[in-house]
């Protein structure tokens, strides 16, 4: 009897183990009952590839073939070998040959569909996956791998129903709900991808990426204090992460710490950012010097994110908003006018103009913009900050308003623009203390007590609190 087949079978156990010394042992003492064992030497070769020892495991599947060359598992293997070594085409031809002799094996669609994935070839990828489904529809890894070319396609969709699938098939796949947590990212569901990313934390996905990816989550929702734990946690997984220091820097400069910011910007400088990085780090950077009233820095820095990507509208508006803090109205708007330019279908450049027109005291330029704004982009989550500003436009319009008729008019369009912003936003203090102010200009008194004391309900730390209150005590005689 020939007991070859046993050492190989039990051999290939021990491999799926990971236990190699078991599995080589066995596999040596089937070559020694069998020299010509094909099975044998195609599966030695992959104990060699996992040991490191690319050589012996090529030599070995050119045995396996010599010796049988209608051998599937052979052409697999290798081709396996070759992917891992990056010769696609190679791998490719391999797995071909491999799917000729044994069209059956859903494992050899999955890996070929692999290789296509990774050359960029998604059409003929996704075709792999389908026919590995269409072979073994109880599969979590085939829907996992047709998921990442959905979503690499941006078919966000499809590739969320695949991860589901995976998901549904094999709930502790921890792969499979990182993947989702990106699509949701990608989709603008940033609560759906925490929630994602957490799950995969939890079932022990500790990588610095998906730290990253959920701290970038974080920021969209506006919790900067959680970004920077994940941040901070991306880092120490992977100290020259250079994208989780500028993604820290930028959590700091929004948790209101410039000097934390700084010094990770600093970082990214040190680390040796690519060009575009570059310049969107000098712009950051000069944001982080501003809010420390630093001006001359933050110019400085402006102006090389400038040199650098003189497209880029952010820079031009932040370094326009430093030209406001020096009152330099003249360079703020030149600067305002460029990002209008570069980009007239951003809502930021208009409203910062707007802001503009009304600290040089322009305010019909900055009605205009304003009124653009809600015209352009009428869906927009800041509407309400647009019907703010131009109401507060037309109430500065009407404080310097000498003819009564032309006086009221104004108020009428800022009362109807608080109004607006109101609905919206039903529980911004700042809102409600300038629809007072109006109300107190008309004269209608009791509106204007009403609308502070509501002000002061929604923020009892209100910049101007103790300025409303002697409002309500004026209003009040």
């Amino acid at each position: 009897m020939n007991e070859a087949p046993l050492y190989t079978c039990r051999a290939n156990s021990y491999s799926q183990k990971g236990d190699y010394a078991r599995a080589m042992a066995d596999l040596e003492m089937a070559l020694k009952l069998d020299p010509k064992s094909a099975n044998a030497y195609a599966k030695r070769g992959v104990i060699h590839a996992e040991k490191g020892d690319p050589q012996k495991a090529l030599a070995d599947f050119n045995t396996a073939l010599k010796l049988d060359p209608a051998s599937a598992e052979a052409y697999h293997n290798r081709g396996s070998f070759y992917g891992t070594k990056n010769e696609f085409d190679r791998a490719i031809a391999d797995y071909t040959e491999s799917i000729r002799l044994d069209p059956a094996e859903p494992a050899t669609y999955i890996n070929r569909g692999r290789v296509y994935y990774k050359k960029g070839h998604l059409d003929k990828a996704i075709t792999d996956f389908n026919e590995a489904i269409r072979i073994s529809p109880g599969n979590a890894e085939t829907y996992f791998e047709r998921a990442g070319a959905y979503a690499w396609r941006k078919q966000y969709q499809l590739a969320i129903a695949d991860y589901n699938r995976a998901i549904e098939l094999k709930p502790n796949c921890a792969n499979a709900y990182d993947g989702r947590g990106n699509c949701y990212s990608d989709t603008d569901k940033p609560d759906l991808a925490i929630a994602d990313y957490t799950n995969a934390i939890n079932l022990g996905l500790n990588t610095a990426d998906i730290y990253y990816h959920r701290a970038a989550a974080y920021l969209k929702t506006e919790l900067p204090q959680d970004a920077i734990t994940d941040f901070t946690e991306t880092i120490r997984l992977k100290p020259d992460y250079i994208d989780a220091y500028s993604g820290r820097a930028y959590a700091y400069f929004q948790a209101g710490n410039p000097d934390k910011a700084l010094e990770d910007y600093n970082s990214v400088f040190r680390l040796n950012p690519r060009p575009r990085l570059a310049a969107e780090t000098y712009r950051n950077r000069g944001r982080a010097y501003a809010l420390k009233n630093q001006f001359d820095q933050a110019l400085e820095d402006l102006n090389e994110a400038i040199k650098l990507d003189p497209t880029d509208e952010w820079a031009y508006i932040n370094r326009g908003s430093v030209y406001d803090m020096k009152g330099d109205s003249a360079r703020a708007l030149a600067d305002l006018n460029e990002a209008v330019r570069l980009a007239p279908n951003n809502p930021a450049t208009y409203y910062n103009r707007a802001i503009a027109y009304n600290i040089k005291g322009d305010r019909n330029r900055a009605i205009a913009d304003y009124t653009e704004l809600l015209k352009r982009f009428p869906e927009d989550n800041d509407v309400f900050q647009w019907y703010n500003g131009r109401g507060w436009t037309y109430y500065k319009k009407a404080e310097i308003e000498r003819n009564q008729a032309s006086q009221r008019t104004l108020l009428e369009k800022a009362l109807a623009d608080y109004n607006e912003a109101i609905k919206l936003e039903k529980d911004n203090a700042e809102i409600y203390y300038h629809r007072a102010l109006a109300y107190g200009l008309k004269g209608d008194k009791r509106s204007a007590i009403a609308d502070a004391q509501t002000a002061l309900k929604l923020n009892h730390n209100h910049s101007k609190a103790a300025e409303i209150k002697q409002l309500i005590q004026q209003w009040q005689k």
